[in-house]
């Protein structure tokens, strides 16, 4: 079924002014997932369980800024660089290196090369800006090497 924002997305101002609610709207919903965050690592503070999740995460208490920072955009930036690789497969076959990538994601001050990468297309240029370069490049060939092409 076919609505009148469907529609008015088509026209440019119409479609314009739409595309900047939705993102408003994304960005209020992120707000709202960082004070999610923000408490929910006051209430391990306060129940003293702090050091242990931050420890088992593979994360030390000089990161909590950062990752409450970029919580939950990374988590849509892992996600869409793990597909657009054609490497989100594989990653989940290793929960290490799916864990190591998440943590790096989650603490990566790269976000905006990111988006713009993603927004863009292609499959290359993403060493210039990804700290997760390296295990990219070893997904991908694992993943080639799966499908009989590498």
């Amino acid at each position: 079924m076919t609505t009148n924002l469907d529609r008015a997305s088509g026209n440019s101002l119409c479609g314009t002014m739409l595309r900047w609610v939705r993102r408003a709207q994304d960005r209020i919903a992120d707000a709202w997932a960082r004070d999610a965050l923000r408490y929910e690592l006051e209430q391990c503070e306060l129940s003293g369980d702090i050091d242990i999740i931050l420890a088992d995460a593979g994360l030390t208490r000089s990161d909590i800024g950062q990752l409450i920072k970029g919580h939950p955009e990374a988590t849509r930036l892992f996600r869409g660089m793990s597909e657009r690789l054609d490497v989100a497969a594989e990653c989940r076959k290793d929960p290490h290196i799916q864990r190591e990538m998440e943590r790096a994601c989650a603490l990566c001050t790269n976000h905006k090369s990111c988006r713009r990468w993603l927004r863009y297309g292609g499959r290359e240029g993403y060493h210039a800006f990804c700290p997760n370069a390296p295990l990219l490049d070893l997904l991908r060939r694992r993943s080639l090497e799966a499908r009989g092409l590498g």
